[in-house]
């Protein structure tokens, strides 16, 4: 069985494409400046890719013992989510690095497929990940949101009612609500930085005029940009 086992040279090639590919997508989240960085993509690609080599490996080795070549495989795609999840933070009403948790998945199946030799999978599919991260991610921010994005700093009266009441104001001018981030504290305020986008100036002074009229609301600014 010995001609039946993975040669050292098919080994060095694997680990070094899982290298190659995981390093590649790495650099553009590390660019970023996301939680998992180069150094993480490249372990969770290269690790994937050792798995699958190893589970070939026994595959050929015992030939008798009926093992699922998968195994190993699935074992990674499962195990992958505790470092998926590490990624992912809450931040008041802000939920960040999904796209980063996603993306580790990602390079866990191309360091799978790297694994068992099936390189035009993982050529094509890295380099699409890295068009999906870098490219999409450009045109979302040039095209996608035609609007002006708009930071709303509030003060809001602490009681019951008052924070829905606030957004119920926003989202009822049509304004699309993005993000709430809140202070809150045992004062009679809560402190809430609202990321909306809205349509024009118009629509942002009528905002404006309607949040001033509720008592329970106090408008410290309003930051209004053209998107990038």
């Amino acid at each position: 069985m010995e001609d039946t086992i993975i040669s050292t040279q098919e080994i060095l090639l694997r680990i070094s494409l899982s290298l190659a590919l995981g390093g590649l997508i790495g650099f553009q989240r590390e660019i970023s400046r996301n939680s998992a960085g180069f150094r993480t993509h490249i372990l969770v690609c290269l690790g994937a890719c050792i798995a699958m080599i190893t589970n070939e490996y026994l595959y050929y080795q015992f030939p008798d013992a009926q093992l699922d070549v998968a195994r190993m495989g699935s074992y990674v795609i499962s195990g992958i989510g505790f470092l998926g999840a590490g990624s992912i933070l809450k931040d008041g009403f802000r939920v960040r690095g999904l796209t980063t948790a996603a993306g580790l998945w990602v390079v866990a199946c191309l360091g799978l497929a790297i694994g068992a030799g099936f390189y035009e999978a993982a050529l094509f599919g890295g380099l699409a990940v890295v068009l999906v991260l870098a490219l999409l991610k450009f045109i979302e921010r040039k095209f996608v949101p035609m609007r002006n994005r708009t930071e709303i700093e509030l003060r809001i009266k602490n009681s019951p009612g008052q924070l829905a009441n606030a957004l119920s104001i926003i989202g009822a001018a049509g304004v699309l609500i993005k993000d709430v981030n809140l202070q809150t504290s045992e004062e009679e305020w809560i402190e809430a930085t609202i990321m909306t986008t809205i349509p024009n100036k118009v629509a942002l002074i009528q905002l404006k005029d309607s949040l001033d009229k509720d008592e329970n609301i106090i408008v410290e600014s309003i930051k209004f940009s053209k998107r990038n």
